[in-house]
């Protein structure tokens, strides 16, 4: 689960940027053979890196790297290399890795990467090329297609193992024949001159013993080792598939045919979740280790029975509909993680049941855990139709994203992305099934009615991040700001907002009985009409810095529909 812990240097920032006319120079074909397409972002050790035509050199933090490069590692170093496109690999011990080919248009976000590993352990996050192409990794035994999201290789002169950890797609060819993964936790081996392995559940401990690799020693260039301080970069979670890089882009279309949501973002409840697959945050800045979060999720809901243009929209709900109890100690993969969402509907309520056992959630602490639906026979998943309930079944997945999106520091707030398929069984649409695609979620510590402030002011400033949709066309994840006034003493406040291209503004006020604590209201803007709901939320220097909760919009041209959440500190 990705991390955003620290704030992004200047030179990764500049990097990352860049301007349009530079990025375009570079992606020219026979451009310079300095042409820069990317940056190293954090070390461990003394990785080098030998440009075409010039000598070679220590690769350190915020040092260029270029087309044509070869990057190799010792048995104590590794790299974080952060191309133009958002795209990012983590380069383990001994390995060896050439940047073949780099070509983006900003314009467009499209592009192509080209790569050949020789040996080593690699993590690749995919940036914007991966979402309309393949990022292309050429090992000695297989040739490695990589669609959006998180991969794993572990590349031997004799073997390639590929993992597909989270995204859209992975393709395996060697030997004339193409093997595709889709289903998250899956991985395929391909032997030297064989064809590639039968994809199989990835194996427990793997993914963890490719991030022990990739993690290293700690004594890098920056504190912390080499992964968890490129997490904290927040650039190798761009466009990852999963976690804010999905959400703080400009809007990408969900893949057309993604309807199984857990499908597509975790392989389902029965599947050993991988521990490890995480970074930590900085003790100081996180929650307790054993603490309740409660919070928002929000999505659109799409009915999975033949009218697929058919969405609906959540109706906000209460902060207590998030409830995620947390283990006892951190570093511990299978820790005890369990939360439970509940999903408002105009006819109905669902509630999932998520972790809770070894096999349905991993833990590593507060800001980083994973948890699908619960394989404990005393937590069933249910839908309540007015007064009678019903079990149900689903497959669910949740994945923290480590840190919040930017615009919102949110130290305390837990940030993160889930998704559901509920199929409904006798009593209420038997047969029947409803999905929520990736949708965001935010949780934290609620501020109790006695911690409230009674006086004064705040304002605060944040992020919206959503799912939209326009008639029948494919949802995509949309992003905004977020601007609130609050007067303590009145329990009003006014709200203002830019998401998805478009500006809106309201009002919200504290719900009766609840001690300013929990509030609703409604704004427009653009034609479109929208509703709230919200809550404050606590760090340990201020029992009141966060506001955060869901909202819903609709609008009368073409149908449109977005849900999501919104966070502010002040």
């Amino acid at each position: 689960m990705a991390s955003y812990r620290v704030a992004h240097s200047s030179l990764v920032r500049a990097a990352l940027a860049g301007t349009a006319s530079l990025v375009l120079l570079l992606a020219l074909p026979g451009g310079p053979a300095f042409a820069r397409i990317g940056v190293t972002s954090a070390t461990d050790g003394d990785p080098l890196g030998k440009p075409p035509s010039a000598n070679e050199r220590v690769l350190r933090i915020g040092i260029d790297v270029q087309a044509n490069e070869l990057v190799t590692t010792a048995a104590n170093d590794r790299a974080h290399l952060v191309f133009l496109d958002g795209t990012s690999i983590t380069v383990g011990p001994n390995a060896r890795l050439t940047l073949d080919k780099f070509v983006y248009d900003p314009a467009t976000q499209k592009g192509e990467l080209a790569l050949t590993a020789t040996k080593g352990v690699f993590r690749i996050v995919g940036g914007k090329i991966s979402k309309t192409n393949a990022i292309t990794v050429t090992t000695p035994s297989s040739t490695i297609g990589v669609r959006g999201g998180i991969s794993h290789l572990a590349v031997e002169s004799i073997e390639t193992r590929a993992a597909f950890v989270f995204g859209i797609r992975l393709s395996i060819t060697a030997g004339g024949q193409t093997k595709t993964i889709f289903r998250p936790g899956f991985q395929s081996t391909t032997h030297f001159g064989g064809l590639p392995g039968t994809p199989v559940v990835i194996p427990h401990g793997v993914l963890a013993g490719d991030l022990s690799a990739l993690e290293g020693t700690s004594r890098g260039n920056s504190g912390g080792n080499a992964d968890q301080r490129a997490q904290a970069s927040g650039f190798s979670a761009l466009n990852s598939g999963q976690g804010p890089g999905l959400g703080f882009t400009p809007p990408q279309p969900i893949p057309p045919g993604v309807t199984n949501a857990a499908t597509n973002s975790v392989s389902g409840a029965n599947t050993q979740v991988q521990p490890g697959d995480s970074t930590q945050k900085a003790a100081s800045q996180m929650p307790a280790a054993t603490t309740t979060l409660n919070g928002y999720a929000a999505g659109l809901i799409v009915n999975n029975n033949g009218e697929s243009s058919q969405t609906r929209l959540p109706v906000p709900g209460n902060p207590t509909d998030m409830s995620i109890a947390t283990g006892p100690s951190t570093g511990q993969p299978n820790s005890n993680v369990r939360g439970t969402l509940i999903i408002r509907q105009y006819n109905a309520v669902n509630t999932l049941e998520l972790g809770g056992t070894p096999t349905s959630a991993a833990f590593v602490d507060n800001k980083n855990f994973v948890m699908v639906t619960t394989d404990d026979p005393s937590r069933k998943s249910t839908v309540q139709v007015g007064s009678q309930t019903f079990n149900t079944t689903n497959s669910s997945a949740l994945v923290t994203a480590g840190a919040p999106p930017p615009g919102c520091t949110c130290d305390y707030l837990t940030w993160g992305l889930w998704a559901t398929e509920i199929t409904y069984g006798p009593g209420f649409r038997n047969g029947q099934s409803d999905s929520v695609p990736i949708a965001p979620f935010v949780a934290g510590t609620l501020t109790t009615a006695m911690q409230m402030p009674q006086t004064g002011s705040a304002t605060y400033n944040g992020t919206m991040l959503g799912v939209a949709r326009t008639g029948s066309s494919s949802p995509y994840l949309a992003t905004g700001t977020y601007n609130s006034t609050w007067g303590f003493a009145s329990r009003t406040g006014t709200f203002n907002a830019s998401f998805d291209g478009t500006n809106y503004s309201g009002s919200a006020a504290a719900v009766a009985g609840s001690g300013g604590t929990t509030f609703a209201g409604s704004f427009s803007g653009g034609g479109r009409n929208g509703t709230l709901s919200g809550a404050f939320f606590s760090a340990p220097s201020d029992a009141a810095k966060y506001q955060a909760g869901a909202f819903a919009i609709k609008g009368s041209e073409s149908s449109y529909k977005a849900a999501g959440v919104f966070a502010g500190q002040r």
